[in-house]
């Protein structure tokens, strides 16, 4: 029993929502690929604009890291806590 609580430390309900965002990040880029139909040259366009998409995401997700770990500062850091932004919202 004690490995299940080493495994899964935020149980059922965190394997729930980290396959939730999962699944709908996957959603997302499939609107990118059910545009084919849409465009004039798809064996061009739609590899565009995958990567396009792809390193748009990447970008948005360093530069919201960034910020994240910059809101509070490493002394202030207790690895119960749930996030630095519950931190920020409780100051």
């Amino acid at each position: 029993m004690f490995l299940i609580f080493r495994y899964f430390p935020y149980g059922a309900n965190g394997v729930l929502a980290g396959s939730a965002t999962v699944f709908f990040s996957y959603v997302g880029f499939d609107a990118v690929t059910s545009t084919a139909e849409e465009v004039k040259n798809p064996q061009r366009d739609l590899p565009i604009g995958i990567g396009v998409s792809l390193f748009t995401c990447c970008v948005l997700y360093m530069f919201v890291s960034a910020v994240v770990i910059g809101l509070v500062s490493c002394s202030q850091l207790d690895p119960d806590t749930l996030s630095p932004l519950l931190l920020l919202v409780m100051e």
